[in-house]
């Protein structure tokens, strides 16, 4: 079932700005739809339970944001007298006169008032300082390789996932930039050792991921891309159910190799795009590659941000070497 579309009458005049950017449109429409689908009065908002609500789905600090913009649309709603007024209005008995219905505007702005208070909605925010080696997965070259073999490449679909996989270890990149690479991609050069370009990396930087010892890697894309017919154009596509699944012209989304990941467990482990990426962090540093080159390779601004993806190379220097005669 559709959902039918919000209008003007659903929306207070003055919720949304004159011009909302981005940010605040989407999380302003996502207000007003979990309003009008929940039946609440604009004048009468509960915060404190669309916070609960927010925090199913986003994190903290995406809450605390979220949150920060519907209460200042709100506070725009509090100070527009003229449609508190015909709210009130609505609900009064006939003849009522704006002396009659001034108690109940007061009353809704202080109604208002009170829910948009940062006190009745806080979101708790935890600074993390330290985090347990479980809390990010970072695969052994075993799990890495019992990982890429988990597909069925009988199938097209389990083909491609194999491929992707591989080509995620290989070379760090990112989920979205998995999904958007291309066959021309594939076989380019850096000092001339065969790399993989990005095209438009975070922060729309390009950069070049040499393959050095993970060159094979490329025999099993070029066996999707044979079986599946793809000779130029998005390499990762998307594939119809069925036992002569069909190639699709568009790429895969980043949702989907999310939920394709989650059917290949390994060891017990639920693996996400993000992990494969601090795997390949982890192993080309316990193969001796230079902390900065895996910066670069990842498309890292700073070594510190490298260091998290390594994770044991902090732990290693904070391990004691020596205890005390405690017995």
């Amino acid at each position: 079932m559709t959902q039918k579309a919000l209008t003007q009458q659903d929306i207070p005049p003055k919720f949304m700005p004159a011009n909302p950017n981005k940010d605040e449109a989407s999380r302003l429409g996502r207000f007003a739809r979990w309003m009008y689908d929940n039946h609440l009065q604009w004048v009468n908002p509960d915060l404190a339970t669309y916070r609960d609500h927010l925090l199913e789905s986003l994190s903290p600090r995406t809450v605390k944001a979220h949150l920060s913009t519907v209460r200042k649309a709100l506070q725009r709603v509090a100070r527009d007298r003229d449609y508190l007024y015909r709210v009130a209005a609505h609900s009064a008995p006939d003849g009522a006169t704006l002396h009659d219905l001034k108690p109940l505007v007061d009353e809704f702005t202080h109604r208002i008032d009170n829910a948009t208070h940062p006190d009745e909605s806080a979101v708790k925010i935890i600074t993390v300082q330290d985090e347990s080696d479980a809390a990010h997965i970072r695969l052994t070259a075993q799990q890495a390789n019992a990982l890429i073999h988990a597909p069925a490449r009988s199938t097209l679909a389990g083909l491609r996932d194999a491929a992707l996989i591989g080509l995620a270890l290989a070379t760090g990149l990112r989920a979205d930039e998995l999904v958007s690479l291309q066959v021309a991609d594939l076989h380019q050069q850096l000092g001339g050792k065969e790399a993989l370009l990005v095209r438009e990396g975070k922060g729309y930087k390009q950069r070049l991921v040499p393959y050095g010892a993970h060159l094979s890697v490329l025999q099993l894309v070029q066996a999707w891309l044979d079986t599946a017919g793809i000779v130029a154009g998005y390499i990762f596509r998307g594939v119809t159910k069925g036992k002569t699944g069909k190639v699709l012209e568009a790429p895969i989304s980043v949702r989907t190799f999310e939920r394709r990941l989650l059917l290949y467990e390994v060891d017990g482990l639920c693996i996400n795009p993000h992990d494969l990426r601090r795997t390949y962090a982890k192993q080309q540093y316990s193969n001796g590659m230079d902390i900065v080159a895996i910066k670069d390779n990842l498309g890292h601004a700073s070594i510190e941000t490298t260091q998290t993806y390594i994770g044991a190379l902090d732990a290693e220097k904070r391990v004691p070497s020596q205890g005390y005669k405690y017995l």
